[in-house]
């Protein structure tokens, strides 16, 4: 997978991940200090949808980051998978296994499931970590998907 100059478009999603965690943050800075394009990606209703207030709470850390507010994408409790190819993101970080199974099988986007020890599914996973070092000095992983 390559793209100009080796820049790519990561995503982050916002609940659990990029909002709480602050090693997530921590990368993204990174990503964006490289001069890669970082964007938001959630399920979270945009403004204007519902009368609760989804939106505000990411758009305030997106500034803190330093993510242009046009690289906030809401879809609306949606599925992920639906969006990614369209908005040209190559790797995408969630915390949802949903989300993860289908962008790994239905988009050309690679998915890393970020799971801390005390997550959801009961299971640590430090395969998140191991990738996103491996993606701040340019070791690229392979999207292995296996079709029926």
């Amino acid at each position: 997978m390559t793209t100009s100059a080796n820049k790519f478009t990561f995503s982050f999603d916002f609940d659990d991940t990029l909002g709480k965690s602050e090693i997530l943050q921590e990368y993204c800075k990174k990503f964006l200090d490289q001069g890669h394009t970082v964007k938001i990606l959630t399920r979270r209703y945009a403004k204007g949808i519902t009368k609760e207030d989804e939106h505000t709470w990411v758009y305030l850390l997106a500034k803190e980051l330093n993510i242009p507010s046009e690289h906030i994408h809401f879809t609306n409790r949606k599925l992920k998978y639906e969006f990614i190819d369209n908005l040209g993101i190559n790797f995408h970080i969630d915390d949802d296994f949903n989300d993860y199974y289908y962008i790994l099988n239905y988009t050309k986007c690679v998915p890393i499931l970020f799971v801390e020890a005390d997550n959801k599914y009961g299971a640590a996973n430090i395969n998140w970590q191991n990738t996103m070092d491996n993606l701040l000095i340019g070791i690229l992983p392979e999207k292995n998907v296996k079709k029926a």
